[in-house]
């Protein structure tokens, strides 16, 4: 589950950083007037993504971070770290050619397999 949580959050971001007049941005930030139904008010998107924030990163504020690519690429890197997704991070470091950082996350990825 905390994969999904993680992936929604780089989502995020990456609605965060996009132009104004992108779809998604205009969905995220957009206010649809309609009549609210009795009741409570339904969950919208943004504040799941608030939630898993609060919970994966332990930041509020995300919108702010998130702004902040390289901030937001550590956080996201951190958060994938504790919950133990070697394996995500091993690609993330293969993406950006940092060989030093493969190396290390190849071999705890293998010590990983060793231990199942």
């Amino acid at each position: 589950m905390e994969g999904i949580k993680i992936r929604r959050l780089g989502w995020a971001g990456h609605i965060i950083r996009m132009e104004q007049e992108m779809i998604p941005k205009k969905g995220l930030n957009g206010n649809f007037y309609t009549t609210r139904t009795v009741g409570r008010p339904r969950t919208r998107w943004a504040d799941v993504v608030q939630r898993d924030a609060l919970q994966l990163l332990g930041i509020r504020g995300w919108r702010r971070r998130a702004e902040n690519r390289d901030e937001w690429r550590r956080l996201m890197r951190e958060a994938k770290a504790r919950k133990g997704m070697w394996r995500h991070i091993w690609m993330d470091g293969l993406a950006h050619g940092d060989q030093r950082r493969h190396l290390y996350l190849n071999f705890r990825i293998k010590k990983f397999k060793d231990i199942l």
